[in-house]
């Protein structure tokens, strides 16, 4: 799917294909509700709704509802997989991804893509992807021939890519496992306390290195300017678009089509080609635009509901495959969710990632009750 746009709707069809049937799996209901889901349920549910006012409601209507099945597949493939198989098929679709840069002739790493921060993207999930799988259960044959391949191929096109975004936060990420796999090394009745300070620590630094403007360092080490290589002006594009219509948004998915007069200045200053894939590159400014102020706290409360569940898991739980895995990926997306919109459109790698870890601990905490 990741090069759905120059295949069509085949892929798509594939995708459904093998999921939506395993609504009922083994003589289960995988979709049943659930609290777990209350959250995607109503951004999907307020994505459809947005039909009524959106600006294009054609085009809502199609990608609300494709919103809506992706979101389906996201939870039956949380429900009906184990973590080990998902981080393995994970890691394993990343490096066929990124294999098929070499197709289009040429070594540029924007790819088939046209977009060198996809590539960053897809290289990011592969690489953590493969770290995790080290970590797993699984023999050692499947580990070198899954993990340590993938690896290989992700963190070389992760430092070409030069995507400022997905290395940063990969870096972070890794750091952020590691000082939880460090907090969990003390008595579970502290770990809290710890993790509590060890969040006001990381605030305390970071209002540090903005307050003695060392990020202007940080940014010329990676390559960018003040404004992100323009996304400070966009975002304010962006705000003042939301504000027209401020309670409902212009409808999900309608704002960047072609004919949209404000969608095609913003291609125009950005020199790129009219119709081109193209966001507000922060997820809750895309969100406000989009669905108004109750799409914009929907998305920040099901962000911020999702790492404190992978959070308490993993401090109550320890350090297993599931605990590193949810409370990894929530960071990475928490982290990407400020210059990224990586999980808001219908299609994409992130979707299937982020609305799949609220199930999958639901699930997994049960299981762990049920034991005796």
């Amino acid at each position: 799917m990741a090069y759905s746009s120059l295949t069509n709707i085949w892929p798509i069809l594939v995708m459904y294909a093998i999921w939506l049937p395993r609504a009922i799996y083994k003589r289960r209901l995988i979709l049943r509700p659930s609290r777990d889901l209350a959250l995607a349920a109503a951004l999907a549910a307020l994505a459809v709704l947005s039909t009524l006012w959106s600006d294009y409601p054609m085009a809502t209507l199609r990608a609300s509802f494709e919103y809506a099945s992706m979101l389906a597949c996201a939870v039956i493939m949380a429900r009906v997989t184990t973590v080990e198989s998902f981080v393995k098929g994970l890691a394993l679709g990343a490096t066929l991804v990124l294999l098929a840069l070499f197709g289009d002739g040429g070594f540029s790493f924007a790819g088939l893509f046209g977009s060198k921060n996809q590539v960053g993207f897809f290289a990011e999930i592969g690489a953590f992807a493969a770290l995790l799988y080290m970590f797993t259960g699984a023999r050692l044959r499947s580990k070198i021939a899954f993990a340590c391949i993938s690896a290989a191929l992700c963190m070389p096109c992760l430092v070409l890519s030069r995507s400022a975004t997905s290395l940063a936060s990969l870096a972070l990420t890794f750091a952020a496992v590691a000082a939880l796999a460090f907090t969990l090394k003390f008595h579970r009745r502290i770990r809290p306390v710890i993790a509590i300070a060890a969040l006001a620590l990381c605030a305390a630094a970071l209002f540090a290195l903005f307050y003695a403007r060392l990020d202007l360092l940080l940014f010329r080490a990676m390559g960018k300017n003040a404004s992100l290589t323009g996304r400070t002006e966009l975002w304010r594009e962006g705000i003042r678009t939301a504000l027209q219509k401020p309670f409902l948004g212009h409808g999900y998915h309608a704002f960047w089509i072609v004919g949209n007069p404000q969608a095609d200045l913003y291609w125009y200053k950005a020199h790129e080609t009219i119709g081109a894939g193209f966001h507000f590159h922060n997820m809750f400014i895309q969100a406000f635009v989009d669905l108004g102020l109750g799409g914009a706290l929907l998305i920040a409360l099901l962000i911020a509901t999702t790492f404190y569940a992978s959070l308490r898991y993993a401090l109550k739980n320890g350090m297993t495959p599931t605990g590193a895995a949810c409370f990894g990926f929530v960071f990475m997306f928490l982290l990407r969710s400020f210059v990224e919109v990586d999980y808001l459109g219908p299609f994409g790698i992130g979707l299937f990632i982020v609305y799949s870890i609220l199930p999958r601990l639901a699930d997994e905490d049960r299981r762990v009750a049920a034991r005796p």
